[in-house]
């Protein structure tokens, strides 16, 4: 082999090498930060629904003891994302007759969780309506 052309092998290995730490470093540097973002959602989703659940268990647990033992299948919490560090929150059922619920706006940041129902234009927003005092249930095809 020349001197000239063992001067371009070690370039091209060098370049190689190079590209392979840089390659390496992005790796260690993407994936964590992409699971750090996935853990702070999840993370923040769980504690839209512990605000919730703050406020209303004892209220759901006191209407589901007046409806007896009738044949309920528990649904229960869920946490949908509808701005920043904003969730409507559900707990809900189906008792036969289709899924109903409660149903609240839950403001992470202000640890705050509104009763849908106190707000008309809420309730529309997410396609709620009204089946007595206390529960009510989404429209299929609501935000």
């Amino acid at each position: 082999m020349t001197q000239k052309g063992s001067k371009t092998l070690i370039r091209t290995l060098t370049v190689v090498a190079l590209a392979g730490v840089a390659v390496a470093v992005v790796v260690l540097v993407i994936v964590p930060r992409a699971r750090q973002v996935k853990r702070e959602a999840l993370l923040e989703q769980e504690r839209s629904i512990e605000i919730a659940e703050l406020g209303w268990k004892w209220k759901i647990r006191d209407y589901m003891k007046t409806r007896g033992e009738e044949d309920i299948r528990i649904i229960g919490w869920k946490a949908e994302k509808v701005g920043e560090q904003l969730y409507m929150v559900s707990y809900t059922f189906d008792d036969g007759s289709g899924e109903k619920g409660w149903f609240m706006e839950v403001n992470v940041a202000g640890a705050a969780a509104l009763n849908i129902f106190a707000v008309p234009e809420r309730m529309e927003r997410y396609g709620i309506s009204k089946v007595d005092e206390h529960i009510g249930k989404r429209s299929a095809g609501s935000p």
